[in-house]
């Protein structure tokens, strides 16, 4: 497939970008500790991108799509339900974790407990997931290569695998985080155009041929077929992401558990707005051709929806990046899991004294070795439950038990974790032997699992050893935290109760005259735009002209406002600002997106548009006045169908990508752009602060110096005399 120049830019530009931030922070990492944890003090917005740029995966890119298209709606059912593993690990396990956030990594945590043993064990079973996952992000990262640079499959696999190697290797944590975000922009972005044109497709194909959904709810399985199936996946799926390792790690690179487990929440709630997003794609593609090659449905999509200038590049940077930002993050795990778990425990000096070095050694010599294993391993999904399972059966339950609050016997753990995975090896022998069917992976992972932990409780009550539940939490601090969600929930409806609209309009108008004349702008470039474009529509006539008779105002306004403090202008300034964001951005964005034909340029400026208004105003009155806004346009669409105003009339499909545009703008600009921002307020008020506290020393010591000669001038006289 040739790419033109402009798919050429934007990989070219998503390069130069990663390369940027892999290697800006090499000369940052001074020691062990830099490299694996950094300084603990991420923000909410770095550790959400860097959680869910590590969760969608390549390897979760091509099994999404692969294996929707081959098992039908209820995959993806399944998978979400086993996600809940996240929401577990955030709602029930970080509240408790608050003493171990001290510590560098999980199996560091657990060995305090249980001894050098355990902890060297439970980085193993971390070190083989690692591999497993690093090989299947090299798979998915040659395959999509190959396919561009037509050139052999291994060596498209191997010579951009090792250039991610090396910026992981050098840089760390702080590297894997800061291109972790960068990679998550880059995937989020291509998602949102796959769904929007795909949304189109099908619902256009509902409306032509008798579509419906339902038929692919399990693409022709039966009810025996899918239990057995499925069950078994669900829950391995649930215990896979249950204290997951990377989600583990990520976990100790903040203080605070609040703040973890709102940034872990978070990113699962994007996870799963993107798998929900990207599982449209397969459904879609089945109904347009079902004799497809699996292997084959991103060759496809590439050729079929990406007609556009520039959107082939978007979507190859979009799997590209998925890859990236886990495969990164899995070699900084396993080399900080090798020489922290394993090495470090044994008390070698000469390890000791040189941990900076060997890790940056170690995780190039690991990504190497994933390398390998995706040339010879074929399917994705079979290389992770291979070496998942290492790590589910012996380490999930022993991290689950002790986390809340469970202790025993050391050799009690280590013998349970042997156990553990020698049952898991003679029950897979035997399901193999005996073909019992469904998924025997995912079964004998789940009934390991379990095995596992009713050997260390059964052990341990059946022995009477020493511990037990020991979590056992103070009463007074348990009355504490209840009334403190009382506080919260009472704050809560308070708000509700005495909301004022205006003002809240009041808080929402800014004072700073710049930000009027940057709006002006803005709707400027949008009239040329709607000019260029020549649109045939008398309600887009009307939407240009309010423009441009806005723009004007608020170039008018922004020069009258640097010279007058008068009353009225203020209250001119309220409505002229909150006029333009909600009735011209939200009402006539969706004017301009609704009555027109679905493209990717018309997406494009809806979704710059919602941005604009998110990033100007208050997220919940944004909320508010686009979902009034979709009401009213709505309505104005049935009535002017039926007067036959205008020729052409939205489509159902249409509401169903406002409402996803909408949701993946919000969540950009609640949880990341404006954190940043309030971020850099922050340090750009405690630098003022400082400037000023230095200008008052300045000050007081040059009066010092004034006092001192004054004085030396006096002392001069009386020596004279």
């Amino acid at each position: 497939m040739n790419l033109n120049y402009i798919d050429i830019f934007v990989i070219g530009f998503f390069g130069i970008s990663v390369l940027i931030s892999g290697f800006m922070n090499v000369h940052k990492v001074r020691n062990f500790e830099d490299f694996a944890v950094g300084d603990k003090n991420f923000s909410l917005s770095a550790l959400v991108a860097t959680l869910t740029a590590t969760y969608f995966s390549g390897s979760t890119f091509f099994m999404t799509i692969e294996n929707t298209y081959q098992r039908g709606i209820l995959y993806l059912v399944t998978t979400i339900l086993g996600y809940m593993g996240i929401v577990f690990t955030a709602l029930v396990l970080v509240p408790k974790m608050q003493t171990y956030l001290k510590n560098i990594s999980l199996a560091e945590s657990i060995g305090k407990f249980y001894g050098n043993l355990v902890r060297s064990m439970i980085a193993i079973t971390i070190l083989i997931s690692a591999i497993g996952m690093l090989a299947v992000q090299f798979k998915a990262f040659g395959k999509i290569i190959c396919y561009f640079s037509q050139t052999n499959s291994i060596w498209a696999l191997i010579i951009p695998a090792i250039i991610l190697i090396t910026y992981s290797s050098l840089g760390g944590i702080k590297s894997v985080i800061y291109t972790d975000i960068v990679q998550f922009i880059a995937f989020i972005i291509p998602i949102g155009i796959i769904a929007s044109l795909t949304i189109k497709t099908a619902f256009t194909l509902q409306k032509i041929e008798n579509y419906t959904f339902i038929s692919f709810f399990s693409n022709g399985q039966s009810i025996k077929e899918l239990t057995s199936e499925y069950l078994g996946l669900s829950i391995f799926v649930f215990l896979s992401w249950c204290i997951e390792p990377v989600t583990s790690q990520r976990i100790f690179l903040n203080k605070d558990k609040n703040f973890i487990k709102k940034a872990l929440l978070v990113s699962f709630m994007i996870f799963v707005l993107l798998r929900i997003s990207l599982s449209i794609l397969p459904i879609t593609i089945l109904k347009i051709n079902p004799t497809l090659d699996p292997k084959d449905l991103i060759y496809f999509v590439l050729n079929e929806f990406a007609y556009n200038p520039g959107i082939k590049g978007i979507l190859i940077i979009g799997v590209v990046a998925m890859t990236m930002s886990t495969a990164d993050s899995w070699i900084n795990l396993a080399s900080v899991s090798l020489v922290n778990d394993i090495l470090f425990p044994f008390k070698i000096k000469f390890f000791d004294q040189n941990k900076l070095i060997f890790v940056k050694i170690f995780s190039f010599l690991l990504g190497v070795s994933a390398i390998f294993l995706a040339i010879e391993e074929t399917n994705i999904l079979s290389i992770i439950q291979k070496t998942t399972a290492f790590y589910v059966v012996s380490t999930v339950p022993v991290a689950i038990l002790t986390i809340l609050g469970f202790r025993t016997y050391k050799y009690n753990i280590l013998a349970a974790m042997i156990s553990g995975m020698f049952f898991f090896f003679i029950f897979k022998y035997l399901v193999d032997k005996l073909h019992l069917g469904g998924d025997s992976n995912s079964y004998t992972i789940v009934i390991s699992t379990f095995f596992t932990t009713i050997f260390v409780l059964s052990v341990h009550y059946i022995f009477r050893l020493k511990g037990g539940w020991m979590n056992k939490k103070d009463p007074l601090n348990k009355f504490i935290e209840s009334e403190k969600r009382k506080e919260k929930l009472a704050n809560f409806f308070n708000k509700i109760k005495n909301f004022n609209f205006k003002k809240e309009l009041i808080v929402n108008t800014p004072s700073n005259s710049v930000v009027y004349l940057q709006l002006g702008i803005y709707l400027i470039l949008w009239d040329i735009f709607l000019v260029l474009k020549e649109y045939q529509n008398i309600i887009i006539f009307f939407v240009f002209t309010l423009s441009v008779i806005i723009s004007i105002l608020l170039f008018f306004h922004s020069s009258i406002k640097m010279r007058t403090t008068n009353r009225f202008f203020y209250k001119y300034s309220l409505l002229i600002w909150n006029f333009t964001l909600f009735c011209l951005l939200s009402f006539g964005n969706l004017v301009f997106f609704l009555f027109n034909p679905m493209n990717t340029t018309s997406c494009t400026i809806f979704l710059v548009n919602n941005l604009v208004l998110f990033l100007f105003s208050k997220e919940y009155l944004a909320y508010f006045v686009t979902l009034l806004s979709m009401i009213v346009v709505f309505i104005i669409n049935c009535i002017f169908s039926k007067l036959s105003i205008v020729t052409y009339h939205t489509l159902p499909y249409q509401y169903a990508i406002v409402v996803f545009l909408v949701l993946i703008i919000a969540l950009i600009v609640t949880f990341f752009i404006k954190p940043f921002y309030r971020e850099l307020k922050i340090h750009k008020e405690l630098l003022d602060e400082t400037e000023t506290r230095l200008d008052r020393q300045h000050e007081y010591i040059r009066e010092l110096e004034s006092h001192i000669i004054a004085q030396n001038k006096k002392y001069d006289k009386v020596s004279n005399k």
